[in-house]
C-alpha cells in the first residue's frame, strides 16, 4: 500500500489527515451498503408486485369452455330459468327475429328509438312476473340508458305481430313494424342486476329472484363510465372487464348496492 507524506505537515499532521480521510471513506462505504440495502428492497418490492400483478392476470383470464349458441348476443335469464335472447345491434336484431322468434315465444321492445330486440323463449307459458322481468331487461338494453332515463314504457307482441312489410315496403335492417294489440308494461325501471351463479356471471332483471352471490344493482348515472365501471367489476367479480363490456348497455352507471 503506498502512502503520501505531506512533508510540510508534521507525523501527527498527518497521521490525523489519514485518519480523516479513512472515516469519510468509511462513511461512503456505509452509504453505498444503505443504498444497495434499499435498492435490494425495491427490487423485491417490485418483484412481488409483478408476480402479484401477474397472479391476478391469470386468475382474470376467462376460462376456456365451450360456448353456448346464444352467448353471441346478449342474454339472461328469468327466475324460471326461461332464455331471453338480446340483440346487440341492428344486425343481431333482425337475426334474432328472422332465425329466434318461435310461435311460442314473445317479442319485447322498449318505446323508444334505438332499443334491443328482446325475446322471451317460450313467453307464451309465462307469467306477469317473467314478463316484468324481461320488460326491464327491454328498457334497460335500449339508448335509455345512455340518455339516463329512468323509466320507460315497454310492450310485448307475438311472433305474428311482427314484421318487416309496411306501406312503403320492406323495413331497413333491424326495422320492424308491429301490428295488432301490444301487452303494456308502462313505466318500466332501468335497472340491472349482476351477479355470480357458480360461478357464471349473470346479468338480470332486478326483479330475478333466485340467489347469486355477490349481488349488484346498477341503474343509469353518471357516477362511473362504462370503462371504469368495468375495471371496478373486475376487481370485485375477479372476471375479465372484457366480459362487463361485451355484456353491459352502452353508458354510464350508479351502482346502487
Amino acid at each position: 500500500m503506498k502512502i503520501e507524506i505531506d512533508t510540510k505537515l508534521s507525523a501527527y499532521e498527518n497521521a490525523i489527515r489519514y485518519f480523516n480521510i479513512a472515516k469519510e471513506l468509511k462513511k461512503k462505504l456505509e452509504g453505498m451498503k444503505n443504498a444497495l440495502t434499499e435498492l435490494d428492497k425495491k427490487i423485491e418490492a417490485e418483484r412481488e408486485r409483478l408476480k402479484k400483478e401477474a397472479e391476478i392476470l391469470e386468475s382474470q383470464k376467462r376460462i376456456l369452455v365451450e360456448k353456448q349458441w346464444y352467448e353471441r348476443f346478449n342474454w339472461s335469464f328469468t327466475s324460471t330459468g326461461k332464455l331471453v335472447l338480446i340483440g346487440r345491434d341492428e344486425k343481431q336484431n333482425e337475426i334474432l327475429v328472422r332465425n329466434h322468434l318461435d310461435q311460442n315465444d314473445l317479442f319485447f321492445h322498449a318505446n323508444i328509438k334505438g332499443a334491443a330486440t328482446v325475446i322471451l323463449k317460450d313467453g307464451k307459458d309465462s307469467n306477469i312476473y317473467e314478463k316484468l322481468e324481461v320488460a326491464q331487461l327491454a328498457a334497460s338494453y335500449s339508448r335509455g340508458w345512455k340518455e339516463s332515463i329512468s323509466y320507460l314504457d315497454v310492450y310485448s307482441v307475438n311472433k305474428d305481430q311482427v314484421t318487416k312489410s309496411s306501406m312503403e315496403g320492406s323495413l331497413g335492417t333491424g326495422g320492424f313494424l308491429i301490428i295488432g294489440e301490444r301487452e303494456w308494461y308502462k313505466n318500466t325501471p332501468l335497472v340491472l342486476k349482476i351477479g355470480l351463479d357458480k360461478d357464471r356471471l349473470m346479468i338480470v332483471s332486478e326483479y330475478y329472484k333466485r340467489d347469486l352471490d355477490k349481488p349488484i344493482l346498477l341503474s343509469p348515472g353518471n357516477k362511473f363510465s362504462k370503462g371504469e365501471l368495468a375495471k371496478r367489476l373486475s376487481k370485485y367479480y375477479n372476471i375479465h372487464p372484457d366480459e362487463f363490456l361485451m355484456r353491459l348497455p352502452a353508458g354510464s352507471y350508479t351502482i346502487r348496492s
